[in-house]
Parts: structure tokens; sequence; C-alpha cells
């Protein structure tokens, strides 16, 4: 799971409490080792949030206009903090009975206001993302969410493949990508989030669900080419009113196939097309969603964790609803 939806619900309790809130490096495993296995590869334990990400989140300061605390690192807590006041998630978390995501942060701000400590460290994360709806105004609008961009390191990936993926991002800089820049869509660019992998089991983990019931759900969770292609061309011709879709760009974790989408002009892919250099192989997931956010069109996978945060960065940048379509 990609790491940004904690990241931008994580803070909003630490502003209304008034206290800095730490931002850890991107961790995949607590472990001591430095790799971990994923589907029998081995990928990094840890890597440096600076390298995901850029803007406040990464530690840039907020503008004047910005009334927010700074965020800090985990060095900085442990030097001014050799003595924190330890809390353990599941003594707020266990007593709540399904909670909407406003009613835990409600839960968290009440304890920390019971602590006279200046430092506070709680295990384990606050809680889950789920039941985000009644928070949903304040976290759109969160200048943790409208200043966030991505990393020097993924933009220089984007400017690199711009041929690939649009002629637009030959000079892609961080600020091109923060909500609050309101950053131009990438005109006629339709992206398409096809997640295979591990989905393919999932597809089918619906216990005694009927057959047509399962049908559905595979046809929104593991789509077949056919379907796919369907789709692609119903979303097209229903946007014609509005807009011309020209190019095609597919973030996807298996090679992808180009059967039946002749008609369009040029067609990307994050598996067999993208050139990434070694610095940059680690960040390709988080090039994905840069290029989604921007893309005009997106097509999303809507139990991905991927498609919901970029949803949500589209959302936050004011991108038109009616183009932000699920399979």
């Amino acid at each position: 799971m990609p790491p940004f939806t904690v990241i931008f619900v994580s803070p909003s309790p630490g502003r209304t409490h008034i206290r800095l809130y730490v931002f850890e490096n991107y961790t995949w495993d607590k472990t001591s080792d430095d790799f971990s296995n994923y589907n029998g590869k081995p990928i990094p334990v840890r890597v440096p949030l600076t390298a995901l990400l850029s803007g406040r989140v990464a530690g840039d300061p907020f503008p004047p206009s910005v009334d927010a605390l700074p965020v800090v690192v985990p060095e900085f807590f442990y030097e001014v903090c050799p003595n924190p006041t330890i809390i353990d998630s599941t003594e707020i978390n266990g007593g709540l009975s399904e909670p909407s995501a406003a009613t835990t942060i409600q839960a968290w701000i009440d304890k920390l206001e019971k602590i006279e400590n200046r430092c506070v460290e709680i295990k384990e994360s606050i809680g889950t993302s789920k039941r985000l709806l009644d928070i949903w105004p304040s976290l759109v609008t969160s200048p943790i969410l409208t200043h966030f961009s991505w990393s020097l390191l993924v933009t220089a990936a984007l400017a690199a493949n711009a041929p690939i993926i649009h002629p637009t991002l030959s000079n892609a800089t961080p600020s091109d990508f923060a909500p609050s820049s309101a950053p131009t869509p990438l005109s006629g660019l339709l992206a398409l989030h096809i997640r295979r992998g591990d989905y393919r089991e999932h597809s089918h983990s619906r216990g005694n669900a009927p057959p047509e019931e399962l049908a559905r759900y595979r046809a929104r969770c593991f789509p077949e080419i056919d379907q796919i292609v369907s789709r692609v061309r119903d979303v097209r011709a229903s946007l014609l009113p509005m807009t011309t879709l020209r190019r095609v760009y597919v973030l996807t974790n298996e090679d992808a196939r180009r059967q039946g989408m002749d008609e369009w002009e040029h067609i990307g892919t994050s598996r067999r097309d993208l050139r990434l250099a070694r610095e940059w192989r680690h960040n390709c997931q988080v090039v994905d969603m840069a290029i989604a956010q921007r893309s005009e069109v997106f097509l999303g996978n809507g139990f991905s964790s991927l498609t919901s945060n970029v949803v949500m960065l589209r959302a936050a940048q004011g991108m038109d609803w009616n183009k932000t379509r699920f399979w």
C-alpha cells in the first residue's frame, strides 16, 4: 500500500492540538534488515521520504499565509524528547466501535489534551483510512495536502519520459504538482490504472457470492481485456462534447497488451515503455501516481489505495469530478 493515505490523514489531530508532527521515512517493514520480500522479489525496507515527496510533508516551510506548524524528522524528535510519553494506539482505538474518522480524531485530541508532557510517541498508527467522509472537507483543504508535491527525483523521471507520457512534462518541476498551484491537466491524456499481480487472487475471494455478483466484482477489480477496451471507449465517447482524448497512459504492474486500442494517437505503459534510471526505479509507482494526478481523465480501480490517493489529489486541485472514473 502506498504510504500517502496515512500521511495525509494523520496531521489533522496534530494541527488541532498544536503539536509538531513527526514524519518518518517510508517504511515497508519494521525490521533491522535493509531488504524485505514482496511477491518473491527483494524490495528496500526503507525509502527516504524526500526521494518520494517534496513540499510541506517532506519538511519544506509553509508559506506565511498558511497557519500551520512545521513538520520535523525523528532525529530532531529524539534529540529534544529523550523521555516522551508513549501511547499504545490500542488504548484509544480499542475503546471505539466502528468509529468514523472524526470520532477517532476527537478521541485522540481528548487524550492528548490530558498529557502534560510536551513529547508524545504513538506506537503504530492513530487509525485506519476507513470512513473518511465526515473529515473530507477539512482533509481536502488541509495545507499538508494543498501544499503537497512530488520529489525532484520523480519529476526528473517524468521529464525524461515526457515523449512517452505527454509533451507538457518535458520541463516538469515539483511545484507543477502542488494542488495549491492549480496545475493544468495534461490535455487529451487518459490514464488507466490496471492493477494485476495479487489482484488476480483478490478478485476471486468473494466467499460464496453468486456467479453474477462475482462477475460484477471482477469487472471492477480485475477487468479483462475486452472489458477494458469497452469501458475505455464508453468513457471516451461520453466526454466527446467537452474534450477529445488522444493519448493513453497505462499504470500497471504487468506487461500491458494493446489489443483493441489502435484508434489512439499514442499509448504508453509504465511496465513496458518507461525508461527509469537506477535512482528512479524504486519510485515507479509514485511516477505513475503523478501522471494520473495530472491526466485530463483518470480511469481507476476503486479497490486500490493507489487509485484512492490519486482521486484525493485530483479533488484537492479542483479537477472536474466527471473526468475521474472507475472500472
